[in-house]
């Protein structure tokens, strides 16, 4: 399955179950009304189940400079915190997708490990060490945020998901600030 996020493009293989949480008619519709947030993506792989927040920051970096160092990590776990409710809240209700219902069973019987990602794509123009810098500080805040939770926290981008994240393929689709798309840059 294939998520399309402003310039970014996530190809899911079949291993995964995937909603695109923030359009799904159970947020838009049931937990709008409530004032509450989604993440872009909940996603279930054998024995795992991911929150998944997709921030492209190319071309956009003194609008969202600031966002760094608390404000980011403080809403992507508001925004987990409501799509947990809204997935749990969704079993039993209406004829809910099969996905819903094994991915709320999988959070409240804690039979998959649960991990939270902030992907986070920024312009090329600072150096690799500084963008994983400020992942590694923002992954920390992410983290306490989330302590409720016990979930892996982790802020990754195209250069540093491959070996965190199972099947999955990230590429940058045409318009991204200008670069060209299709793969790394």
């Amino acid at each position: 399955m294939r998520i399309d996020e402003r310039f970014l493009a996530f190809e899911f293989s079949d291993l995964w179950q995937v909603i695109k949480y923030d359009e799904s008619v159970q947020h838009t519709q049931r937990m709008q009304l409530l004032d509450s947030k989604g993440v872009d993506v909940v996603a279930l792989h054998p024995n795992l189940i991911m929150f998944l927040e997709i921030k492209d920051f190319r071309g956009r970096r003194i609008e969202n400079k600031y966002k760094f160092g608390g404000s980011l990590a403080r809403t992507v776990a508001q925004k987990v915190r409501d799509s947990v409710a809204g997935v749990v809240g969704q079993v039993g209700v209406d004829s809910s997708p099969s996905t819903w219902t094994a991915t709320a069973k999988s959070l409240i019987d804690r039979r998959a490990n649960v991990i939270v990602v902030l992907f986070v794509e920024q312009e090329l123009r600072e150096s690799v060490n500084r963008r994983k810098a400020r992942m590694t500080v923002e992954g920390g805040l992410l983290k306490r945020h989330l302590r409720w939770l016990a979930a892996r926290s982790l802020v990754v981008d195209r250069d540093t998901y491959c070996d965190l994240l199972p099947d999955i393929q990230v590429m940058s689709l045409p318009g991204a600030a200008g670069m060209s798309g299709g793969g790394k840059e």
